[in-house]
Formats: C-alpha cells, structure tokens, sequence
C-alpha cells in the first residue's frame, strides 16, 4: 500500500464515523422532536380540559349565588362572575 491509499482509507473512514454521528443524532432530535409535539397536544389538551371545569364552577356558583344575594351586591357579584364566565368561553 502507498502512503495516499492509506490516506484515502483513513479518509473513508472518517467520512463514515461522521456520516454514522450525523445520522445518530438525526434519529435523536426527530424522536425529541415528535416527543416535543406529543407534549405540547397533552399541555393544550389538559389547559382546554381546565378552563371547561373552571367554566362549569362558575356556572354552578353563578346559579348558587343568584337564589341567596339580593341587593346591590348580589347583582355586582353576577355582573363579575357573568364576565368571568364570558372570558372563560373565549378561552375554549
């Protein structure tokens, strides 16, 4: 063997240890990848899932509160709750 074709294996063969990096670390951020959007479905998902249960308390404590406040307050605090219940269904 000439000292160029041992440099040409020594070559191919680091090529080959790069290319094979470079693969390895493309199947490596694609599952990261994948696993990013995964999580970003569940966090909306569970966020959609909050603001539903949040909107159904307001409802139910809307309903309790109309019976028993009377007065100028009582009508304050349904005022309050209806917006809040507005802005929670623009969340959804």
């Amino acid at each position: 063997m000439t000292e160029t074709s041992i440099l040409d294996e020594q070559f191919i063969l680091q090529l080959k240890k790069e290319t094979e990096k470079m693969m390895i670390n493309l199947a490596v951020a694609s599952s990261a990848i994948h696993k990013s959007q995964i999580n970003q479905q569940d966090v909306t998902q569970k966020s959609k899932d909050v603001i539903k249960t949040t909107q159904n308390s307001v409802e139910h404590i809307t309903g309790s509160i109309s019976h028993n406040l009377k007065g100028q307050f009582g009508d304050k605090v349904k005022e309050t709750l209806a917006i809040h219940h507005k802005k929670l269904q623009q969340l959804v």
